[in-house]
């Protein structure tokens, strides 16, 4: 009789035992708070570092992208001056600006050149792609180009006449064109870009953070050369012998 009355009390307690186990494999099984957090910084950690990869990839391929215009822009003009007795494209028409003749400037010389057809009643929009630097998308690009033609070296219509006319500097008179920079990312004050600056201001002056040549690739300035090449140049710190070499006229 004894025996018979433990057996069902053995059974309870097998039955208890059974569930108390089972609960604390699935205790096991699942995550603690802190587990859970930890993967969450994991996660985090994860896709911040995706992010700053991804930032990086777009930046280096818009950088590739601004080389792949200046080179495009340089072979423009390599093209126009063949075809013009060896003459680069003025930087601007000032007499046509200033007295009601359009704007007349480097980009459209080189628009019209290459068959793009010029509106005058909307002079400044759109011009084709490669006017405007991709890695400022987003930002204030001057409506007339994000890249500057340095008009101490590639001259206005006006001082072009020492050569007798006004139809653009003559390739002959300037030296050394592996070290001459025409066009490169540059600003103006207002604006994150400019069409324009002054080679000489630089040469003079130095860098300046809202003006003339522009440091926006890794502190760089992409620059395209008279003889096509391109360059990133460091700016900041270029001393003045190299500024005048390579934005002046000077020998």
């Amino acid at each position: 009789m004894k025996l018979a009355n433990c057996k069902p009390e053995k059974d309870k307690v097998l039955r208890m035992s059974q569930k108390l186990l089972t609960r604390r494999l699935s205790a096991r099984a699942g995550f603690t708070l802190v587990e859970v957090l930890v993967t969450i910084a994991i996660i985090a950690v994860l896709v911040t570092i995706a992010g700053a990869g991804w930032k990086s990839y777009l930046s280096s391929a818009r950088s590739a992208k601004a080389t792949s215009y200046l080179k495009r822009t340089g072979a423009l003009v390599a093209n126009y001056a063949a075809e013009n007795n060896n003459r680069l494209p003025p930087s601007a028409d000032w007499g046509a600006i200033m007295y009601g003749g359009g704007l007349v400037y480097f980009q459209r010389y080189i628009c019209e050149f290459s068959g793009v057809k010029w509106n005058d009643t909307d002079p400044a929009r759109p011009l084709p792609e490669y006017f405007y630097d991709p890695v400022l998308e987003g930002k204030r690009q001057h409506p007339m180009g994000s890249f500057g033609v340095n008009h101490s070296i590639v001259l206005n219509t006006w001082d072009c006449r020492k050569f007798g006319d006004e139809s653009g500097t003559p390739i002959s008179t300037i030296s050394s064109p592996s070290w001459k920079v025409i066009y490169c990312s540059a600003k103006e004050p207002g604006w994150d870009s400019t069409w324009l600056f002054t080679g000489e201001d630089f040469a003079r002056q130095g860098w300046k953070p809202d003006s003339g040549p522009d440091p926006r690739y890794k502190d760089k300035a992409g620059a395209l050369f008279l003889d096509g090449h391109v360059e990133n140049l460091e700016i900041k710190t270029m001393n003045e012998a190299k500024r005048r070499r390579y934005f002046t006229l000077d020998p």
